[in-house]
């Protein structure tokens, strides 16, 4: 059984450099509210930076940047932009009477952007701070370089060491000698990035003046993998083959024996319907894909990337016809699912404990027919936090797990894989 409030911890390194080993001072004392955000809407489009929004109250002017009397400040006024923040949950599980184990969960790790001063309600002193995670610092990198044919996971490994991420001399601000971004300095910690490996090889290129998020954004495009800064501030690269070798972590049911959803709002609509798909890679030959009854049902809806860092047209091929049925049809499913934690504490396990890229599975048992039960993709999350944990909010961003069937090798006719064996009519290849 979980403990009945999980205990959250909010810390800033006011001390230490943004690339140090952090140095941590616990504030949670003076947290009025958090708001944290990370990933994206949708499955289109790049993974966004992640943000966290936490409220202080600011009664004694500790978190003032212009008071050289508070308690942070220290000889050279450590209230510095971009100093660390870290933030996180600990539940407690009781595994025998009277003994319990305590499991860590990091929601965000980022930096500071700085310490607003304003007052509520004209009155009460506070300070709303905002930090943002690594992305906001590979996004003030600019590239000037030669890249080699090479595997996706390879690719973003060559960036993040061409941006200095955690590799080199620390980032110190306001230093001569390390500060120089690119050349005297890193911009994360060590062990701060977990990659695949990759499944598609991007071309050889030479990149000039190209910033590098947005870089690392077209080479993630080109995999159809995910990129994003974890809740423990490593930059995260999965690849497109990751989905299919990953099973669903929990089911979310409004049975009573399951986790529960305070909000689950299912779609049918023609938001992400595509008939029409046109890929193409840098410096090759166009390639489509169309169904002709979609295009009937819900017109001409095309989908377009011509910016593709592929080596090989048969592989852009391969992406068309995968989009095509994936997207041809509209699906019923959910796009958000909202849940709040409930009296004994229990739901604060799932709503710490998940991830961008990983699955999950919502039941729904509607008064009359089957049970309506659908896999997910989260592809982004959000909390929402009151004073210490005890009011919290997540949803999650979420989007349908693949809805194809593909090719399995049958052993004999009529055996449990045949009728997902016969390509072109019961499956399709997976890319």
């Amino acid at each position: 059984m979980v403990a009945a409030f999980p205990t959250l911890t909010v810390e800033v390194a006011f001390t230490t450099a943004p690339t140090s080993t952090p140095t941590w001072t616990d504030v949670t004392a003076y947290v009025l509210a958090i708001k944290i955000r990370r990933g994206r809407d949708n499955e289109f489009g790049p993974m966004q930076m992640g943000t966290a929004e936490v409220v202080f109250d600011n009664s004694d002017r500790r978190f003032d940047p212009s008071y050289a009397v508070g308690p942070y400040y220290g000889v050279s006024g450590n209230l510095k932009p971009m100093r660390r923040i870290h933030i996180r949950v600990t539940d407690a599980y009781e595994w025998r009477p009277g003994l319990f184990r305590y499991v860590d969960h990091d929601l965000f790790n980022g930096y500071v952007d700085g310490w607003p001063q304003s007052w509520a309600d004209g009155i009460k002193p506070v300070v709303g701070v905002r930090a943002c995670d690594g992305f906001k610092l590979l996004g003030l990198v600019e590239l000037g370089t030669s890249y080699p044919e090479e595997l996706s996971g390879s690719r973003i490994n060559r960036v993040l060491n061409d941006c200095g991420w955690s590799l080199g001399g620390y980032w110190v601000l306001d230093s001569v000698t390390n500060s120089q971004l690119g050349t005297t300095t890193i911009l994360g910690p060590y062990g701060d990035r977990v990659l695949a490996d990759g499944d598609s090889t991007m071309m050889a290129q030479t990149v000039t003046n190209a910033n590098a998020l947005q870089y690392l954004n077209d080479v993630v495009n080109s995999e159809y993998g995910m990129l994003f800064v974890n809740a423990y501030g490593q930059v995260q690269f999965n690849n497109r083959n990751f989905f299919y070798g990953t099973f669903a972590q929990t089911i979310f049911s409004d049975l009573p024996d399951y986790q529960h959803y305070t909000d689950y709002q299912l779609e049918y609509d023609d938001q992400y319907v595509f008939n029409d798909i046109r890929m193409q890679r840098v410096d090759g030959t166009p390639k489509t894909a169309s169904d002709a009854t979609s295009q009937v049902d819900y017109f001409k809806r095309t989908l377009q990337d011509d910016r593709l860092l592929l080596t090989d047209d048969s592989v852009v091929q391969d992406r068309a016809n995968y989009l095509l049925g994936r997207y041809k049809d509209p699906h019923y499913c959910c796009r958000n699912l909202a849940m709040e934690r409930d009296e004994t504490g229990e739901q604060q396990f799932w709503m710490a404990a998940l991830e961008i890229g990983q699955r999950f599975f919502v039941e729904r048992h509607p008064q009359g027919g089957a049970i309506i039960n659908n896999e997910y993709i989260i592809q982004g999350i959000e909390h929402e936090i009151g004073t210490r944990g005890r009011d919290w909010k997540t949803t999650y961003k979420i989007s349908l797990a693949d809805v194809q069937n593909y090719w399995v090798l049958c052993e004999f006719a009529g055996d449990g894989f045949s009728g997902n064996s016969i390509l072109g009519s019961t499956t399709t290849l997976a890319y």
